[in-house]
């Protein structure tokens, strides 16, 4: 290493900077203010306290998913969900068939007078047990995985009943011939 008269005086400055630099803050450290100490502490403890919350709400998560499968997958469920299921296919059988029955009788003069047309109020509850249907077929927490085997995913047809003039009498046979 060259002697300090070799160096320039610009490097000898930069050195008793570093020197004096390192100094200071050795000693910071080594000194800890109280103040500096008890905030670290604090720190610490906000930093457990976050990870240990983080870590609690993944488990209740898990916990709750556990829960809920649990529920779906219950004989409880299977049985009210087979059960709604059944009703809805069979409300639908006889909505259709009812459409259709009212679509072939043409009114007479004793015929009751109606603000609505007995086939537009059978449509109406035909297309409800539809919406409830598919709703429950697909619907993960409700029949989606347990429902009864045999029917179908969704109610065929759904295009023909929502047309301006459905033959509710073709419905009422497609729906029979799909599920009998």
């Amino acid at each position: 290493m060259p002697s300090n008269d070799d160096r320039s005086g610009f490097d000898r400055l930069g050195d008793r900077i570093e020197n004096r630099a390192d100094r200071a803050a050795g000693n910071l450290a080594a000194s800890k203010h109280p103040v500096l100490k008890v905030i670290s502490w604090v720190m610490g403890i906000f930093v457990i306290l976050f990870v240990a919350n983080a870590i609690g709400g993944f488990i209740s998560i898990g916990g709750e998913a556990i829960k809920e499968t649990q529920r779906v997958l219950s004989i409880k469920n299977i049985r009210e969900q087979r059960t709604a299921i059944i009703q809805d296919w069979q409300d639908l059988l006889v909505a259709t068939g009812n459409a259709c029955g009212a679509s072939r009788k043409p009114p007479t003069e004793q015929s009751p007078t109606f603000v609505e047309g007995p086939e537009f109020a059978y449509a109406a509850t035909a297309r409800k047990a539809r919406v409830d249907y598919n709703r429950r077929q697909n619907n993960l927490f409700e029949a989606k995985k347990v429902g009864p085997p045999g029917y179908p995913r969704t109610i065929p047809d759904g295009a023909l009943m929502d047309s301006a003039n459905p033959n509710w009498c073709n419905i009422s046979a497609d729906l029979h011939e799909t599920h009998e």
